[in-house]
């Protein structure tokens, strides 16, 4: 004996859709293909899940800006992973007065040279190659922190030393360049590869 699929559908569900579809008139415009259904942002994110996969063509060195003067570390511009999962091999990583307090960029830098630390960073190349992923990949690996790149540290025209940095605003993923004069805080990590 053959079921009616339909058989378990009450009299309330059929309601539902009703009166979700804005009734009669909302029915008749959807049968002629006039109204079209939107699936609800969880069941979008369902069906086109967030890439976290980073690829890096290590091969080209990164362009920098007219204000770099010099690159601190041009060993290190083609050091890395070529491919790496953001959520998976990569870590984000404090100072020690970061985690209780506040810290200035340039001990920062130099504990992370003095500690051989540097080589373990994230670089231009890398920040560039996460900006392409998009904010939701950004919000799912770092949340709302600004993640630091400390293999691309710069010296300026103007002396001063920077490193660039990510941020997520209004969904974009924003590439900045932070001053080693500044102050870091507890929401301002390195990231650095969890293999080295």
């Amino acid at each position: 004996m053959a079921t009616n699929k339909y058989a378990n559908v009450t009299f309330g569900t059929a309601e539902a859709v009703f009166n979700k579809l804005g009734g009669i008139k909302g029915i008749e415009a959807f049968l002629r293909d006039e109204t079209k259904i939107i699936p609800n942002e969880v069941a979008v994110k369902q069906a086109f899940p967030v890439s976290t996969l980073v690829h890096v063509d290590r091969s080209m060195k990164p362009t920098y800006h007219d204000f770099v003067y010099k690159v601190l570390h041009p060993e290190l511009e083609s050091t890395g992973l070529p491919e790496y999962d953001i959520v998976n091999d990569m870590l984000m990583w404090l100072h020690n007065k970061q985690h209780y307090g506040e810290q200035t960029g340039l001990i920062i830098y130099d504990y992370l040279k003095k500690n051989r630390m540097l080589e373990s960073c994230g670089n231009l190349q890398d920040a560039l190659a996460i900006q392409q992923l998009g904010g939701a990949a950004f919000k799912k690996a770092f949340g709302h922190k600004v993640v630091y790149f400390w293999k691309s540290v710069v010296q300026c025209r103007d002396d001063t030393l920077e490193v660039p940095c990510l941020f997520e605003h209004r969904d974009e993923v924003v590439i900045h360049w932070q001053c080693l004069d500044n102050i870091w805080y507890d929401n301002e990590p390195a990231v650095r590869f969890a293999s080295n």
